[in-house]
């Protein structure tokens, strides 16, 4: 088990749900450290295609009970998402930067699943 999984495995986010990103419509988009879900739920009402990855296990419990279809456990530091390459129009990641055990395997990740000329909200 990694670092990332074993302090993270139970945790409950307290950040501050949507942020201050602009919010895309009509796209395929992925957020990397869900958390609460508020922000999922915000690009969901703008008509977006949807998919969360978290490491904690019950978050992505949570997230499924309250109807998210298209989530996934992932430790981002260690694991590659589960998603082919050039795959969304948008990608959100928002307090999740401090948590990383090896950010450069995220960004590695987030290029390869985000098409070129997209959009990046970190």
């Amino acid at each position: 088990m990694t670092i990332a999984k074993k302090a993270y495995k139970s945790y409950k986010p307290a950040g501050v749900e949507t942020g201050r990103f602009p919010l895309v419509e009509n796209c395929r988009v992925l957020e990397i450290g869900f958390g609460s879900g508020a922000l999922m739920r915000a690009l969901v009402k703008k008509g977006n295609d949807v998919y969360g990855t978290d490491v904690g296990r019950e978050i992505v419990e949570k997230a499924k009970e309250d109807g998210f279809k298209n989530i996934a456990l992932v430790d981002i530091s260690e694991e590659p998402l589960p998603y082919e390459d050039d795959f969304f129009d948008a990608v959100y990641c928002y307090e999740v930067f401090e948590h990383l055990t090896n950010p450069h395997r995220m960004f590695h990740e987030i290029r390869r699943t985000l098409k070129a000329e997209s959009k990046l909200y970190f």
